[in-house]
């Protein structure tokens, strides 16, 4: 198995980005809450959808 890269933990060229996502699924009595995208977002503006995050 390879071992860690050459400035592995020091940030720069050697660190490995991770990116986690949640989705978040509020219901009662049947029904989900979604939210509605803003129209000029990048991605599927104006769709509704689960709430969501990210952190990088």
């Amino acid at each position: 198995m390879p071992g860690p890269r050459d400035g592995a933990g020091k940030g720069g060229a050697g660190a490995v980005k991770s990116v986690i996502g949640a989705h978040l699924f509020l219901e009662r009595e049947g029904s989900t809450l979604l939210s509605l995208r803003h129209a000029s977002v990048a991605f599927a503006g104006g769709e509704w959808h689960a709430l969501a995050g990210h952190v990088e």
